[in-house]
């Protein structure tokens, strides 16, 4: 799926493509994503449990999100300002998946809260 995503490049903000390429980079073969749009990625790790997955990736936010995870303002300080990460606390009938949220594209952005959510 990220093959293609990268093929459509014209359709997904670069900014998305970044941040799957340096996902792909740290989490290889294990990264499994199973949704991308010009506004949200849903994805999941073949080796971790999503609450595992989430937390990795607070820790490694300025590997994963680059100079953006450095940003002040309204995005929250966990993450970074134009992503929310989204993580269900207990998934419903073996459903899995972490949604990465580009709030930049996302109407009514004032709606939205940036950084990591459990839910």
């Amino acid at each position: 799926m990220l093959s293609s995503a990268m093929s459509a490049g014209k359709q997904i903000p670069t900014r998305i493509t970044e941040v799957l390429e340096r996902m792909r980079n740290m989490y290889g073969g294990n990264l499994v994503i199973t949704r991308v749009t010009a506004s949200e990625i849903e994805l999941h790790a073949r080796n971790m449990t999503d609450a595992r997955l989430i937390a990795d990736m607070m820790t490694r936010k300025n590997e994963i999100f680059g100079a953006f995870a450095l940003a002040t303002g309204a995005g929250c300080v966990l993450g970074p300002p134009d992503f929310q990460i989204l993580c269900e606390q207990a998934a419903r009938a073996g459903q899995t998946g972490l949604f990465l949220r580009y709030l930049p594209n996302t109407p009514n952005r004032q709606d939205y809260l940036a950084g990591y959510w459990f839910y």
